[in-house]
């Protein structure tokens, strides 16, 4: 009888997950966003699960056609490593930038990756978080997307 109660119970301590865990699983696994200028993909990248202090994407930027025509001289080496301060996410009035944006050589034209990391931070963890994409290159605006629900 002990053991038909014990393992029930042993099997929903194990599933338990704390407050930051299911804040990161509810995380969106994709989202992208389309204007006139250029197209943005995010792509959730799974954490281990004993890490809860950093969130982490892959970043995929496609400049309009159009506009890559014009500009294609300083481009490549603007959209590799000039994008440090480009990324960051918004909870309120919270403000979280990127700890680690690393450019990927992945070989599709015309397609800028990064693998950026957040830190999990008091102030955004538990809320509702944007990503938020400063252009400085292509059309200068303002770009969010919403993480979680």
């Amino acid at each position: 009888m002990k053991k038909k109660l014990l393992i029930p119970v042993l099997l929903v301590m194990a599933s338990c997950t704390n407050v930051t865990e299911r804040w990161l699983n509810g995380m969106a696994n994709f989202r992208e966003l389309h204007s006139p200028a250029l197209s943005l993909e995010v792509m959730k990248i799974k954490p281990q699960p004993e890490d809860t202090t950093t969130l982490m994407y892959t970043i995929r930027l496609f400049p309009a056609k159009e506009w890559v025509t014009g500009h294609a001289a300083g481009l490549n080496v603007q959209l590799r490593y000039g994008m440090d301060s480009c990324f960051s996410l918004r909870s309120g009035h919270a403000h979280v930038n990127a700890n680690f944006i690393q450019p990927v050589n992945n070989g599709l034209a015309n397609c800028y990756e990064y693998l950026v990391s957040f830190p999990v931070t008091k102030a955004i963890k538990a809320k509702k978080v944007q990503l938020v994409y400063q252009d400085k290159f292509i059309d200068e605006k303002e770009y969010r997307l919403q993480l979680n629900n």
